[in-house]
């Protein structure tokens, strides 16, 4: 589906007779790689499914989407599809783990005189995005009307490189529902 919308009319053929899961893992697990390990963290938020692993001895987070993506140094977008209480949760967790290297999705690794920041920042877009969800219905908008509300205030056009609007769209609807609901506020 990704190359129809990225690539259409191509029929590059997308291999994936090689993939197979090897192992499953859940929370607190511990896979040795030597003299590395990787814990893994259950981070839900984004999905019930994400996972965030903690490289040691590194001292290195690998987040999800669950903990944010950082679009600049002022703003951190929050793609909570599930839950903003159990985005809070994985918030708290990879926070308390206290590492000095935090790797995140889409980016890459922060400075580490910016972990705390970051953290910072992600809860206050959580935060805003509840706040406008509740706002919105308040005012007695309809899901249809909070999307394009959100989509209004959060869309770059940049965003067309890594997804396409039809399913930012999709998301946001996703995001809005999950905001409603939220009780962490």
């Amino acid at each position: 589906v990704a190359r129809d919308l990225y690539t259409p009319g191509s029929d590059l053929e997308i291999k994936t007779n090689y993939l197979e899961v090897e192992q499953i893992v859940h929370e607190g697990d511990v896979i040795s790689l030597g003299d590395e390990t990787i814990t893994v963290i259950e981070t839900k938020g984004h999905t019930d499914c994400s996972l965030t692993y903690a490289v040691e001895p590194m001292n290195l987070l690998i987040c999800c989407e669950s903990t944010g993506l950082i679009e600049s140094l002022t703003y951190v977008n929050t793609p909570i599809l599930k839950s903003f209480d159990d985005a809070m949760e994985s918030l708290a967790k990879v926070r308390s783990y206290g590492a000095k290297y935090v790797c995140l999705p889409h980016f890459g690794l922060l400075p580490t005189d910016f972990n705390e920041k970051y953290w910072d920042m992600f809860k206050a877009g959580c935060d805003e995005v509840v706040d406008f969800a509740r706002k919105w219905r308040n005012d007695g908008l309809t899901i249809e009307e909070m999307v394009q509300e959100y989509y209004n205030r959060y869309w770059n056009p940049l965003f067309i490189k890594e997804q396409p609007k039809k399913a930012y769209l999709i998301n946001t609807e996703a995001t809005v529902k999950a905001a409603l609901k939220a009780a962490y506020r």
